[in-house]
């Protein structure tokens, strides 16, 4: 129980920029479990997309971004200099097959992956 702060980079409802904050409150609780995330939070969008793979972060600075198929083959992989809530579109050298992708974002802080259909 408490008030915590949601790390909401986009609301894609309505375009706003987080943070929110949410009060949590619990009865007889049978367990609790808290989740370390990386310090960068990050959206990968459109999800579904035909193709354009955009990307907004918390992140400032240099990261890396690799894709990955379905099959776990690198697909593609650049580096890109974020700023703040800014979007990012990946450089991508010709058109994605429709599937599921795993984009990794890489910063000084560790890495993160998300996943993003393509149709």
């Amino acid at each position: 129980a408490g008030t915590y702060s949601v790390p909401v980079v986009l609301d894609p409802n309505n375009g706003s920029v987080g943070p929110y904050s949410v009060e949590v409150s619990a009865e007889e609780c049978l367990s609790t479990s808290v989740v370390d995330l990386a310090s960068t939070v990050w959206l990968v969008y459109p999800n579904p997309t035909e193709g354009a793979i955009q990307l907004v972060s918390t992140s400032n600075g240099a990261v890396r971004i690799e894709l990955f198929d379905a099959a776990g083959r690198m697909v593609h992989q650049e580096n890109a200099k974020l700023s703040g809530v800014s979007p990012y579109q990946l450089l991508l050298s010709k058109p994605l097959t429709s599937g599921v992708y795993t984009v990794r974002l890489i910063d000084a802080n560790g890495s993160t992956a998300q996943q993003v259909q393509v149709r």
